[in-house]
Protein backbone atom coordinates (compact mmCIF):
# COMPACT_ATOMS: atom_id res chain seq x y z
CA UNK A 1 0.00 0.00 0.00
CA UNK A 2 2.87 2.34 0.89
CA UNK A 3 4.36 1.59 -2.27
CA UNK A 4 1.53 2.23 -4.46
CA UNK A 5 0.60 5.40 -2.41
CA UNK A 6 4.27 7.05 -2.86
CA UNK A 7 4.48 6.20 -6.67
CA UNK A 8 0.73 8.11 -7.36
CA UNK A 9 2.18 11.20 -5.35
CA UNK A 10 5.38 10.79 -7.31
CA UNK A 11 3.85 10.51 -10.52
CA UNK A 12 1.62 13.45 -9.56
CA UNK A 13 4.81 15.43 -8.25
CA UNK A 14 6.77 15.23 -11.72
CA UNK A 15 3.75 15.69 -13.96
CA UNK A 16 3.28 18.75 -12.39
CA UNK A 17 6.95 19.58 -12.48
CA UNK A 18 5.94 22.49 -15.28
CA UNK A 19 3.91 23.78 -13.19
CA UNK A 20 6.13 23.85 -9.86
CA UNK A 21 9.65 25.52 -11.45
CA UNK A 22 7.49 27.78 -13.55
CA UNK A 23 4.70 29.18 -11.00
CA UNK A 24 7.06 28.53 -7.98
CA UNK A 25 7.83 32.37 -6.00
CA UNK A 26 11.10 32.16 -3.98
CA UNK A 27 13.99 29.54 -4.85
CA UNK A 28 16.99 28.48 -4.31
CA UNK A 29 19.28 30.23 -6.65
CA UNK A 30 22.32 29.57 -7.79
CA UNK A 31 25.29 27.31 -6.95
CA UNK A 32 28.05 29.92 -6.57
CA UNK A 33 28.61 30.75 -3.21
CA UNK A 34 26.86 33.95 -2.17
CA UNK A 35 26.26 35.85 1.06
CA UNK A 36 22.54 36.75 0.54
CA UNK A 37 19.13 35.09 0.63
CA UNK A 38 16.47 36.96 -1.10
CA UNK A 39 12.60 36.02 -0.63
CA UNK A 40 9.18 37.96 -0.93
CA UNK A 41 7.23 39.78 2.00
CA UNK A 42 4.13 41.37 1.07
CA UNK A 43 4.64 41.62 -2.72
CA UNK A 44 8.41 42.61 -2.51
CA UNK A 45 11.65 41.37 -2.60
CA UNK A 46 13.83 41.61 1.07
CA UNK A 47 17.13 40.24 0.90
CA UNK A 48 18.84 39.30 4.04
CA UNK A 49 22.10 39.23 4.89
CA UNK A 50 24.47 35.67 6.11
CA UNK A 51 26.94 38.04 8.15
CA UNK A 52 24.36 39.31 10.28
CA UNK A 53 23.74 42.34 9.03
CA UNK A 54 20.52 42.18 9.03
CA UNK A 55 17.40 42.48 6.57
CA UNK A 56 17.44 44.95 3.92
CA UNK A 57 14.07 45.81 1.40
CA UNK A 58 15.38 45.65 -2.49
CA UNK A 59 12.26 46.56 -4.26
CA UNK A 60 9.10 48.69 -3.36
CA UNK A 61 6.55 48.12 -6.47
CA UNK A 62 4.27 45.81 -3.99
CA UNK A 63 3.87 43.26 -6.99
CA UNK A 64 6.64 41.47 -7.16
CA UNK A 65 5.62 37.75 -7.91
CA UNK A 66 8.76 35.77 -8.16
CA UNK A 67 12.32 35.43 -7.88
CA UNK A 68 14.16 34.59 -10.65
CA UNK A 69 17.84 34.58 -9.76
CA UNK A 70 20.47 36.32 -8.16
CA UNK A 71 24.06 36.83 -8.29
CA UNK A 72 26.71 37.33 -5.28
CA UNK A 73 27.31 41.09 -6.51
CA UNK A 74 23.88 41.68 -5.29
CA UNK A 75 21.79 41.80 -8.77
CA UNK A 76 18.70 39.99 -9.38
CA UNK A 77 16.33 38.73 -11.97
CA UNK A 78 12.62 39.14 -10.64
CA UNK A 79 9.19 39.59 -12.36
CA UNK A 80 6.27 41.76 -11.72
CA UNK A 81 2.87 40.81 -11.70
CA UNK A 82 1.26 42.20 -14.62
CA UNK A 83 -2.01 44.81 -14.97
CA UNK A 84 -5.44 44.03 -17.34
CA UNK A 85 -3.92 46.71 -19.09
CA UNK A 86 -0.69 44.48 -20.01
CA UNK A 87 -2.45 41.00 -20.00
CA UNK A 88 -5.52 39.56 -20.07
CA UNK A 89 -4.27 36.49 -18.05
CA UNK A 90 -3.00 38.43 -15.13
CA UNK A 91 -3.09 35.01 -12.57
CA UNK A 92 0.57 33.72 -13.97
CA UNK A 93 1.92 36.67 -16.37
CA UNK A 94 4.65 38.31 -15.36
CA UNK A 95 7.37 41.22 -16.71
CA UNK A 96 11.26 40.65 -16.43
CA UNK A 97 12.68 43.18 -14.21
CA UNK A 98 16.51 43.19 -13.69
CA UNK A 99 17.89 44.55 -10.20
CA UNK A 100 21.36 46.21 -10.59
CA UNK A 101 24.15 46.36 -7.58
CA UNK A 102 23.29 49.96 -6.71
CA UNK A 103 19.41 49.14 -6.44
CA UNK A 104 18.22 50.68 -9.75
CA UNK A 105 15.74 48.35 -11.03
CA UNK A 106 14.72 48.16 -15.23
CA UNK A 107 12.61 46.34 -16.99
CA UNK A 108 13.56 44.27 -19.54
CA UNK A 109 11.11 42.21 -21.08
CA UNK A 110 7.85 43.55 -21.02
CA UNK A 111 5.63 40.19 -20.39
CA UNK A 112 4.86 36.63 -19.95
CA UNK A 113 7.92 35.23 -18.69
CA UNK A 114 7.87 32.40 -16.73
CA UNK A 115 11.65 31.44 -16.04
CA UNK A 116 14.48 33.29 -16.19
CA UNK A 117 18.76 33.13 -15.62
CA UNK A 118 21.63 35.00 -15.63
CA UNK A 119 24.47 33.71 -18.33
CA UNK A 120 27.50 33.72 -16.76
CA UNK A 121 30.13 35.96 -18.03
CA UNK A 122 28.17 38.89 -19.14
CA UNK A 123 25.00 40.50 -18.54
CA UNK A 124 22.92 38.24 -21.25
CA UNK A 125 19.35 36.70 -19.42
CA UNK A 126 17.86 33.59 -20.85
CA UNK A 127 14.43 33.49 -20.30
CA UNK A 128 11.38 31.27 -20.85
CA UNK A 129 8.06 32.49 -21.73
CA UNK A 130 4.46 31.08 -20.99
CA UNK A 131 4.14 29.09 -24.41
CA UNK A 132 7.65 27.71 -23.30
CA UNK A 133 9.75 29.41 -25.70
CA UNK A 134 13.12 30.04 -25.05
CA UNK A 135 15.01 33.68 -25.72
CA UNK A 136 18.39 35.06 -24.89
CA UNK A 137 18.21 38.87 -23.89
CA UNK A 138 21.25 40.58 -24.79
CA UNK A 139 21.52 44.56 -24.88
CA UNK A 140 17.95 45.19 -25.09
CA UNK A 141 17.03 42.68 -27.56
CA UNK A 142 15.73 39.76 -27.49
CA UNK A 143 16.26 36.72 -29.70
CA UNK A 144 14.26 33.39 -30.16
CA UNK A 145 16.57 29.78 -28.83
CA UNK A 146 14.17 27.05 -28.79
CA UNK A 147 11.21 25.87 -28.34
CA UNK A 148 9.25 23.76 -26.07
CA UNK A 149 11.24 24.55 -23.09
CA UNK A 150 10.74 24.24 -19.35
CA UNK A 151 12.93 24.38 -16.11
CA UNK A 152 15.73 25.93 -17.13
CA UNK A 153 19.33 25.37 -16.13
CA UNK A 154 22.53 27.22 -17.16
CA UNK A 155 25.90 25.89 -17.08
CA UNK A 156 28.66 28.46 -14.92
CA UNK A 157 30.81 28.93 -17.78
CA UNK A 158 27.80 30.25 -19.98
CA UNK A 159 28.23 27.59 -22.51
CA UNK A 160 25.08 25.36 -22.04
CA UNK A 161 21.72 25.18 -20.77
CA UNK A 162 19.68 22.64 -20.06
CA UNK A 163 15.88 21.65 -20.05
CA UNK A 164 13.26 19.69 -19.85
CA UNK A 165 11.99 19.33 -23.63
CA UNK A 166 8.45 19.14 -23.89
CA UNK A 167 6.05 17.11 -26.67
CA UNK A 168 5.90 19.17 -30.05
CA UNK A 169 1.97 19.48 -29.39
CA UNK A 170 2.37 20.97 -25.90
CA UNK A 171 0.61 23.80 -24.81
CA UNK A 172 -0.07 26.00 -22.17
CA UNK A 173 -1.85 24.68 -19.31
CA UNK A 174 -0.73 21.06 -20.05
CA UNK A 175 1.22 18.73 -17.74
CA UNK A 176 4.60 17.40 -18.93
CA UNK A 177 4.03 13.97 -18.97
CA UNK A 178 4.50 13.73 -21.95
CA UNK A 179 7.89 15.62 -22.31
CA UNK A 180 10.63 13.57 -24.41
CA UNK A 181 13.29 14.16 -21.63
CA UNK A 182 15.67 16.57 -20.91
CA UNK A 183 17.90 18.10 -23.40
CA UNK A 184 20.95 20.27 -23.32
CA UNK A 185 21.69 23.56 -25.74
CA UNK A 186 24.76 24.65 -26.89
CA UNK A 187 24.39 28.18 -26.70
CA UNK A 188 27.48 29.22 -29.05
CA UNK A 189 26.65 27.01 -31.97
CA UNK A 190 22.73 26.55 -31.15
CA UNK A 191 22.85 22.79 -31.08
CA UNK A 192 20.46 20.67 -29.70
CA UNK A 193 21.13 17.61 -28.07
CA UNK A 194 18.60 15.20 -26.43
CA UNK A 195 19.87 13.23 -23.31
CA UNK A 196 17.33 11.71 -21.95
CA UNK A 197 13.96 10.00 -23.32
CA UNK A 198 11.54 9.99 -20.59
CA UNK A 199 9.08 12.43 -19.00
CA UNK A 200 10.14 10.94 -15.45
CA UNK A 201 13.15 13.56 -15.42
CA UNK A 202 13.44 16.61 -13.87
CA UNK A 203 15.41 19.59 -12.44
CA UNK A 204 18.71 19.72 -14.33
CA UNK A 205 22.14 21.20 -12.68
CA UNK A 206 25.63 21.60 -14.09
CA UNK A 207 28.24 20.68 -12.14
CA UNK A 208 30.46 23.46 -11.84
CA UNK A 209 33.09 22.08 -14.25
CA UNK A 210 30.16 21.82 -16.45
CA UNK A 211 31.24 18.10 -16.65
CA UNK A 212 28.20 16.84 -15.03
CA UNK A 213 24.44 17.08 -14.85
CA UNK A 214 22.47 16.17 -11.43
CA UNK A 215 19.02 16.06 -12.05
CA UNK A 216 16.23 14.54 -10.09
CA UNK A 217 13.91 11.34 -11.93
CA UNK A 218 11.03 8.74 -10.92
CA UNK A 219 11.91 6.30 -13.51
CA UNK A 220 13.08 4.19 -11.15
CA UNK A 221 10.05 1.88 -9.40
CA UNK A 222 8.32 5.32 -9.17
CA UNK A 223 10.51 6.70 -6.60
CA UNK A 224 11.44 10.38 -7.13
CA UNK A 225 14.97 10.11 -6.88
CA UNK A 226 18.28 11.74 -7.66
CA UNK A 227 20.15 11.10 -10.96
CA UNK A 228 23.43 12.27 -12.33
CA UNK A 229 24.80 12.18 -15.79
CA UNK A 230 28.16 12.82 -18.12
CA UNK A 231 27.12 16.25 -19.73
CA UNK A 232 26.91 14.21 -23.57
CA UNK A 233 23.86 12.27 -21.37
CA UNK A 234 26.03 9.15 -21.29
CA UNK A 235 26.38 7.50 -17.75
CA UNK A 236 22.84 8.00 -16.45
CA UNK A 237 23.35 6.75 -12.72
CA UNK A 238 21.21 6.39 -10.08
CA UNK A 239 22.25 8.34 -6.51
CA UNK A 240 19.74 8.41 -3.89
CA UNK A 241 17.12 5.13 -3.12
CA UNK A 242 19.20 2.99 -5.20
CA UNK A 243 17.59 -0.66 -5.15
CA UNK A 244 14.77 0.61 -3.16
CA UNK A 245 11.63 -0.95 -4.30
CA UNK A 246 9.41 0.10 -1.83
CA UNK A 247 9.08 3.57 0.30
CA UNK A 248 10.54 3.31 3.24
CA UNK A 249 9.86 6.44 5.63
CA UNK A 250 13.45 5.55 7.66
CA UNK A 251 15.39 5.39 3.98
CA UNK A 252 13.81 6.89 1.50
CA UNK A 253 15.29 9.88 0.53
CA UNK A 254 12.22 12.07 -1.21
CA UNK A 255 12.88 14.21 -3.90
CA UNK A 256 14.15 17.58 -4.16
CA UNK A 257 11.44 20.78 -3.55
CA UNK A 258 14.21 22.81 -5.42
CA UNK A 259 17.23 23.01 -6.98
CA UNK A 260 20.41 20.88 -6.68
CA UNK A 261 22.98 23.07 -5.51
CA UNK A 262 26.46 21.89 -6.39
CA UNK A 263 29.40 23.09 -3.70
CA UNK A 264 32.59 24.26 -6.20
CA UNK A 265 34.30 21.05 -5.65
CA UNK A 266 31.97 19.14 -7.58
CA UNK A 267 31.65 16.41 -3.94
CA UNK A 268 28.54 17.76 -2.50
CA UNK A 269 24.66 18.21 -3.67
CA UNK A 270 22.06 20.46 -1.44
CA UNK A 271 18.79 20.57 -1.59
CA UNK A 272 15.23 21.32 0.09
CA UNK A 273 13.03 18.49 0.32
CA UNK A 274 9.42 19.09 2.27
CA UNK A 275 10.97 21.65 4.46
CA UNK A 276 14.53 19.27 5.15
CA UNK A 277 17.67 20.41 3.80
CA UNK A 278 19.88 17.34 2.83
CA UNK A 279 23.74 17.49 2.09
CA UNK A 280 24.66 14.39 -0.38
CA UNK A 281 28.47 13.12 -0.63
CA UNK A 282 29.48 12.08 -3.46
CA UNK A 283 32.57 9.20 -3.59
CA UNK A 284 35.84 10.45 -4.60
CA UNK A 285 34.92 9.91 -8.54
CA UNK A 286 32.14 11.62 -7.79
CA UNK A 287 29.83 8.86 -9.52
CA UNK A 288 28.06 7.50 -6.37
CA UNK A 289 26.57 8.53 -2.93
CA UNK A 290 28.64 8.37 -0.21
CA UNK A 291 26.59 10.13 2.39
CA UNK A 292 23.45 11.11 2.98
CA UNK A 293 22.94 13.92 5.78
CA UNK A 294 20.14 15.93 6.19
CA UNK A 295 21.63 19.42 7.98
CA UNK A 296 18.77 21.41 9.01
CA UNK A 297 14.82 22.72 8.27
CA UNK A 298 14.16 25.35 6.26
CA UNK A 299 13.69 26.79 2.60
CA UNK A 300 16.14 28.51 0.22
CA UNK A 301 19.45 26.83 0.88
CA UNK A 302 22.20 29.21 -0.65
CA UNK A 303 26.03 28.31 -0.78
CA UNK A 304 27.76 31.10 1.78
CA UNK A 305 30.91 29.14 0.93
CA UNK A 306 32.84 25.83 0.27
CA UNK A 307 31.23 24.48 3.27
CA UNK A 308 28.71 26.50 4.43
CA UNK A 309 24.83 26.85 3.70
CA UNK A 310 22.87 29.28 4.48
CA UNK A 311 18.78 28.04 5.16
CA UNK A 312 15.71 30.80 4.97
CA UNK A 313 14.52 29.84 8.55
CA UNK A 314 11.83 31.84 10.72
CA UNK A 315 10.82 29.87 14.42
CA UNK A 316 7.40 31.03 13.59
CA UNK A 317 4.97 32.51 11.07
CA UNK A 318 4.45 35.56 13.01
CA UNK A 319 8.60 36.36 13.44
CA UNK A 320 10.90 37.74 10.78
CA UNK A 321 12.63 35.23 8.77
CA UNK A 322 16.37 34.68 9.72
CA UNK A 323 19.24 33.06 7.75
CA UNK A 324 20.46 30.16 9.90
CA UNK A 325 24.39 28.65 9.22
CA UNK A 326 25.03 25.18 8.58
CA UNK A 327 28.14 23.12 7.91
CA UNK A 328 27.78 20.32 5.01
CA UNK A 329 27.84 18.09 8.16
CA UNK A 330 25.28 19.39 9.54
CA UNK A 331 27.34 21.41 12.89
CA UNK A 332 25.45 25.28 13.07
CA UNK A 333 28.00 27.89 13.08
CA UNK A 334 27.14 30.49 15.81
Amino acid sequence: MRKHLFIAVSAVLIMGVLALFAYRTTRSLSSVPSRTVAYLVDKDVRILESNARGERQATKFADVFRIFDQRPDGSMLFGRKLDASRSTDTTFATALWLLRPNGRAEELVPNYVMEAKFVPGGNDVLYVTDEAELYRWSNGKSKKLQSKVSDLAVSQDGGAAAYIKLNADWSRGQYSDRALGLAKLDLLTGKETQLTNTWEDFGPSFSPDGSSLAFASGRAAGLASVWMMDADGKNQRQITNVGQVDYDPDKTLTAPGSPLLWTPDGRHLVYESDRKIWSLTLDDKKTKLSEAKQIGYGEQPVLIDDQTVGILTAPSSTTTPKITKVRLNGDVVE
